[in-house]
């Protein structure tokens, strides 16, 4: 009966009230509280959760968002679009491209900027770069120039200094011996010096000392540079085999004024290689005394003599262990310190270069921060180190060191344009040599070819010990082929 009674939709009802009645009677409690009815008697006591508007729900979208992998403005620009040879106007940035706040202006809520940009702005950045990367947005400049030096760009005039003597000038202004010669000749590399002197992003730089249209050089320590015993016949074989760039450790010590005055005497131009962030910056912010140490040494070299000064390790390290940064922060962070110390050095009248990663040429983002587009806007050359031995986990680089050089400075110079000179770094030791079925001295010789054969303006010869021998009789083979298929060409 009570079954029946029970599938009675009033009967059922009716119970529901009953029920309630008792319960509200007896006070049953939970933790302090009255029991809430799951039935429907209960929802219009529920509170009305209204949604979210429009700028809780924008903030809520950019709370999930994942900071770790942003949109980056160069990831998908076709390298063919890059336009060079024109004059850029660094104002066009400003209102095109939105450039995030450096850590200490951000503010605690973002609710205040979020109704003040544009919707513009919170859309995804386009795919199109703008032509020059300005460092982060600056809203009080008063303030900043007083805690930092203000970053000059490329475009502003630096202090014109006074000509050096005929005599200190590189080896463009003498004969070179006769294998050099030809080997010049052979590839038309002279037109390098004329792009240096008439590009629109290098006119306003008053560089003291001339730079040499193809770069032949080699990597000294700074204990080789300072003793004499070493230096002086090492110098001597590299003259006569036609080197003209010789690249210096400037740390821990510059070398001593013998050197210099020998290797200027020997019409060598001097590059001076300085550490920014030893192993890669593992820390964030960079380092405010680190940096100032670095420009302090780095403007020594300059007053001692150097023609130019290269940065290494100028990136984040491989296993940065620092607090989580975008992929974009980390290219502002980097593009921000290289915009620091090119200002500081321009106005020396060097020029300023930097060492790259062998895979940085072959890739378009990258977690250490170095990226072809944006160092080519602020540096006047790009040292990719593309040694073959050390494409791990790729074979076929490591064991066809000609190819691998060639493809490396080939897209090097078709990213950067005209903006700034590709010198590679090429391998003089012995590492991984085997799997190519090549000699070692036939293994520097092919890497010397691709440079040559690339379009770039020269490479550097790195070997840590400094035992060049096996490179100078690679480079006296590379020259003697060279001098043979130009005097064909001319008998021809």
């Amino acid at each position: 009966m009570f079954v029946a009674l029970f599938k009675k939709p009033v009967a059922r009802r009716l119970l529901h009230v009953v029920l309630a009645l008792l319960l509200g009677l007896v006070g049953v409690t939970h933790g302090g509280n009255p029991l809430q009815a799951e039935d429907g008697l209960e929802l219009d006591d529920l509170p009305n959760i209204p949604g979210p508007n429009q700028a809780g729900r924008e903030q809520l979208y950019r709370s999930l968002l994942r900071p770790e992998s942003p949109r980056n403005p160069y990831n998908s620009r076709p390298v063919q679009e890059t336009s060079a040879s024109e004059p850029v106007e660094p104002q066009a940035e400003t209102s095109t491209r939105p450039i995030l706040p450096l850590p200490e202006e951000v503010p605690t809520t973002r609710r205040t900027e979020q109704r003040a940009t544009t919707r513009e702005v919170s859309r995804p950045v386009s795919p199109q770069p703008t032509p020059r990367v300005e460092p982060p947005i600056q809203r009080e400049p008063e303030t900043r120039r007083t805690e930092r030096p203000a970053l000059p760009t490329t475009e502003q005039p630096v202090q014109r200094a006074l000509p050096e003597p005929a005599t200190d000038r590189t080896p463009e202004s003498t004969e070179r011996p006769t294998a050099t010669a030809a080997a010049a000749a052979a590839v038309g590399v002279a037109t390098r010096a004329a792009q240096e002197t008439t590009h629109p992003s290098r006119a306003s730089r008053n560089f003291r000392y001339f730079a040499p249209a193809f770069y032949r050089g080699i990597y000294l320590t700074s204990s080789t540079a300072r003793t004499p015993s070493i230096y002086g016949p090492l110098l001597a074989r590299a003259r006569e085999r036609g080197i003209n760039v010789l690249v210096v450790d400037a740390q821990p010590r510059l070398p001593d004024a013998g050197f210099i005055r020998l290797a200027r005497e020997s019409n060598f131009y001097l590059v001076s290689r300085v550490v920014v962030f030893d192993r890669g910056l593992n820390t964030y912010p960079p380092p405010r005394e680190r940096i100032d140490r670095v420009l302090e040494v780095a403007q020594s070299a300059a007053d001692a003599g150097f023609m130019e000064v290269q940065l290494d390790y100028i990136r984040f390290s491989d296993y940065y262990s620092g607090p989580a940064l975008s992929l974009q922060r980390r290219y502002e962070t980097i593009t921000e310190v290289l915009q620091e110390m090119t200002g500081v050095l321009h106005s020396k009248g060097v020029r300023v270069g930097a060492d790259i990663f062998g895979r940085i040429p072959f890739n378009r983002n990258d977690r250490i921060g170095q990226q072809l587009e944006l160092f080519s806007e602020h540096l006047d050359t790009i040292y990719p180190m593309l040694y073959p031995s050390h494409f791990y986990g790729e074979p076929n680089r490591i064991k066809d060191p000609y190819t691998t050089v060639l493809q490396g400075i080939r897209n090097s110079v078709e990213r950067a344009g005209d903006r700034a000179r590709i010198i590679a770094y090429i391998q003089g030791f012995q590492m991984s040599v085997g799997p190519s079925g090549l000699s070692y001295t036939e293994y520097i010789r092919k890497q010397i070819q691709a440079a040559q054969d690339a379009g770039g303006a020269g490479f550097i010869v790195w070997n840590a010990r400094n035992s060049y021998e096996p490179f100078f009789r690679a480079l006296e083979e590379h020259d003697r082929r060279v001098g043979l298929a130009s005097e064909q060409v001319t008998n021809e």
